[in-house]
């Protein structure tokens, strides 16, 4: 619709310079005023085509938003993460914060490829790694495939208690009923304190698991 609009002004602006045109080959300052009426078409045209195409990005960037999420202020939150990424192009913070607001959407395909331009800055990085293999796994319909599995290995060979790593590991044991490899991924994370703010849920996480393993005795 909106690039509809703009095609529409863009016409319209051209039909009015034909006008003057007209006008000014019919006046007797004809030879005087082409000049100035050629810079004034050149810009009006230049300005249509600037509308036309900011418009048009900005149009694509909300029909991906509506078409893959039902929340409209989540949708408003991903495209203004959208926008300081891409005017903050070297922000690490940028592209998680982005990525972390596709994780919410579901859009978990597009969360893992903003995690990849994250680690094309930071280098290596144990913190992002587990970002995009929770990523990967979510996509992936919950399978601990050959990629998400080498992601994982990647971050935790550089940080053996990455929270989200463990955490990862601790649910997709937890949801295949090994619940005492689950309670010894989430003692891992507990040991390290690598998710201090966490602490709380995942004893309680723990008790669940260790009631669950006492019933399947």
């Amino acid at each position: 619709m909106m690039i509809g609009l703009a095609a529409s002004i863009a016409i319209v602006v051209f039909l009015v310079c034909i006008v003057f045109i007209v006008y000014a080959l019919r006046s007797c300052a004809a030879r005087s005023h082409i000049s100035i009426l050629s810079l004034i078409i050149l810009l009006l045209i230049g300005s249509s085509l600037g509308v036309y195409a900011s418009v048009g990005r900005f149009s694509d960037w909300e029909k991906a938003q509506v078409d893959n999420t039902k929340d409209h202020r989540l949708a408003a939150k991903i495209t203004q993460a959208r926008r300081d990424a891409m005017n903050k192009p070297r922000s690490v913070e940028a592209h998680r914060d982005l990525a972390g607001l596709y994780m919410q959407g579901g859009l978990f395909d597009e969360s893992a490829k903003t995690l990849d331009e994250a680690l094309t800055i930071t280098g290596p990085n144990a913190g992002l790694y587990g970002d995009k293999a929770r990523a990967l796994y979510y996509r992936d319909h919950r399978q601990m495939t050959p990629e998400v599995k080498l992601t994982l290995e990647k971050a935790l060979s550089l940080n053996p208690a990455e929270a989200s790593s463990r955490m990862l590991l601790a649910e997709h044991a937890f949801r295949n009923k090994d619940y005492a490899a689950a309670i010894s991924e989430w003692e891992t994370i507990i040991k390290a304190h690598s998710a201090p703010e966490r602490e709380t849920a995942i004893q309680r996480a723990i008790a669940n698991a260790r009631e669950k393993l006492a019933q399947s005795k």
